[in-house]
């Protein structure tokens, strides 16, 4: 596990070929994605944040193949474990915040999406094939053409509990 208690920002996406966990501090820890870049790409690994911010991520402006998913990428079997967590601010052309396909599972426990961005379907979070609980969370303010809190294409699984949406 790597705790990390001081805000900073990312030179470079991050992209997992194992499993990470990453702590911040209670009152949480802001991680800034590069110009351009987003947090973390993720295919078959476990990414864990605990008390961490997303913030910043834009890049609906790069290549065709590299726009989707403004603060993390999951494209496979990989998972993505949110507590006490808020991703904010973040741009991609789909899935604002998130994007997952191809078998992943996303757990948002407390956790604030919010204020993200997508120019075309998912303002908060795209998910296709894959796995979503959203239990005591909140996707709020963010913007899509299509979906603009969760859009879910064929095969996605989207499960509430104690949780909201709100424009």
């Amino acid at each position: 596990e790597y705790i990390r208690t001081n805000d900073c920002t990312l030179l470079d996406a991050v992209h997992l070929n194992g499993p990470l966990s990453i702590t911040g501090r209670l009152q949480k820890t802001k991680i800034t994605a590069a110009a351009t870049h987003r947090h973390f790409s993720i295919t078959t690994q476990t990414l864990t944040l605990k008390y961490i911010i997303l913030a910043g991520a834009d890049i609906s402006t790069q290549t065709a193949s590299n726009v989707v998913g403004g603060a993390v990428y999951i494209n496979g079997a990989g998972t993505l474990n949110a507590l006490s967590c808020v991703f904010t601010s973040n741009k991609a052309s789909t899935g604002g915040a998130i994007y997952a396909k191809a078998g992943a599972s996303i757990n948002l426990n407390l956790t604030s999406v919010n204020s993200n961005m997508a120019t075309g379907s998912g303002g908060a979070i795209y998910i296709e094939n894959s796995d979503i609980i959203l239990a005591d969370a909140q996707v709020r303010n963010n913007q899509g053409s299509n979906g603009g809190a969760i859009y879910a294409q064929s095969g996605a699984t989207v499960r509430l509990q104690h949780s909201n949406m709100t424009d």
